[in-house]
């Protein structure tokens, strides 16, 4: 004997999950729908979004120029899902939950937070939407197993400890990807799709922190600078950026490197032994031509002093410890071969990389399901009539910024709308 029964039950409680849930709640409000999620909360995840300030999306989707910030093995799929509720809906979705939104202009990457730049916030006022539509939570619950009987969904769930089993018409998988197992999430919906027929590419960590064992990063730990950033690999420049650079006692962490670090890791995904390299311009903003100008004007100057008018004292320091110059010495005093130096080091200092950190570090993942087994229209899969898809678990992945949290809101709102005609 079942222990419940639903019209729709969604697998994960994330934000495609959470978004499928209201859209199909608000679009059929006759259906019986769950929400079951692992974990004691939902939309874990959420709350590290824009370091907790809840990056929702970004204003470059306004421009309906979708396939430039995505990756996957059907970005005519990704395209189709965004016309169906784009940026615009987007914002209003959250407007209409009585959510202001703004653009962070400091980096003029068009990141969109809410006025309150607070995740928790966001999280409970979903929470409170599916609490008044009347979705049924399930919350510290476990999917362990889901059976197509032919008919129905049969799902076993493990509750506080107790073997249950609900009966579903429809299932919609949210189950996110592999990053922060740490809080609950290690990627079990992709065994559930392959047992349903679906093909799972490998999945990557990405938008991750790199490795390096360059003394210098390790010197410099805890200093963050805003840069000019380059990356190659096997010596061709991929990628350049400017943006932030922390050093750590590893390598290279900071919102610039996370960017780079996609690619960076794809790479090393099919090649461990793949020459990566990050170059960094300190100066970004002023010119070999002009800083030389600077250090002839004050030539009875310390060139310590000098550089402290332009840098942190302790990334100074490491720079010249770097090349070998000491922080005594007069701008005068500097031969042609150190000058050099210093120009190279400040416009072109480069780091060798030699791998990634982990899932615990990776904000998101790369690889998924195939988005060519899933009707585009409907985010139903091609072999399982009433089995749907929507967020991360789908081999779709985004530039950091505001657009992976875009694509789950967007497939969520999707494939809620398709379950439950």
């Amino acid at each position: 004997m079942n222990d419940f029964k639903f019209d729709i039950t969604i697998v994960g409680g994330g934000a495609s999950g959470i978004m499928a849930a209201i859209s199909a709640k608000r679009n059929n409000p006759q259906m019986q729908i769950a929400l079951i999620e692992g974990s004691f909360a939902l939309g874990r995840k959420l709350l590290l979004s824009g370091a907790g300030r809840c990056n929702l999306t970004n204003i470059n989707l306004s421009k309906n120029d979708y396939l430039s910030h995505y990756d996957s093995d059907n970005l005519t799929f990704v395209d189709k899902v965004f016309k169906k509720f784009d940026y615009q809906q987007i914002n209003g979705f959250f407007k209409d939950l009585g959510i202001d939104l703004f653009e962070e202009k400091i980096k003029s990457q068009g990141k969109i937070f809410p006025v309150s730049e607070s995740a928790k916030n966001i999280i409970n006022i979903l929470s409170e939407e599916l609490n008044r539509l009347g979705v049924e939570v399930f919350l510290k619950t476990e999917c362990v197993d889901i059976e197509h009987t032919g008919r129905n969904f049969l799902l076993t769930i493990n509750k506080d400890g107790n073997k249950q089993f609900i009966d579903s018409t429809k299932i919609v998988l949210t189950t996110g990807g592999m990053s922060y197992p740490s809080i609950g999430i290690y990627g079990k919906g992709y065994g559930f799709a392959e047992k349903f027929g679906h093909k799972v590419f490998p999945c990557i960590p990405v938008a991750v922190p790199l490795l390096s064992k360059d003394r210098f990063c390790k010197n410099s730990a805890g200093i963050k600078v805003r840069a000019k950033l380059y990356s190659s690999i096997n010596q061709v420049q991929v990628q350049d950026l400017h943006d932030d650079v922390l050093f750590t006692s590893y390598g290279l962490s900071g919102s610039g490197i996370l960017r780079l670090s996609t690619r960076i890791s794809k790479e090393f995904a099919q090649n461990k032994n793949s020459i990566v390299k990050i170059q960094i311009n300190f100066l970004p903003d002023l010119s070999k031509e002009d800083f030389i100008k600077r250090i002839e004007a004050v030539e009875e100057e310390r060139l310590w002093i000098m550089l402290l008018g332009l840098l942190p004292s302790k990334l100074v320091d490491n720079l010249l410890l770097d090349i070998k110059i000491s922080k005594d010495i007069y701008i005068k005093e500097l031969s042609i071969e150190q000058r050099k130096k210093i120009l190279d080091i400040l416009y072109d200092k480069t780091i060798s990389v030699y791998g990634i950190k982990g899932w615990n570090e990776a904000e998101f993942t790369a690889g998924g399901v195939s988005m060519n087994e899933i009707n585009p229209e409907k985010m139903e899969s091609i072999y399982v009539k009433d089995l749907y898809f929507a967020g991360e678990i789908l081999n779709v992945d985004g530039e950091i910024g505001g657009y992976n949290l875009s694509w789950a809101w967007s497939s969520g709102f999707v494939a809620g709308i398709s379950c439950s005609r």
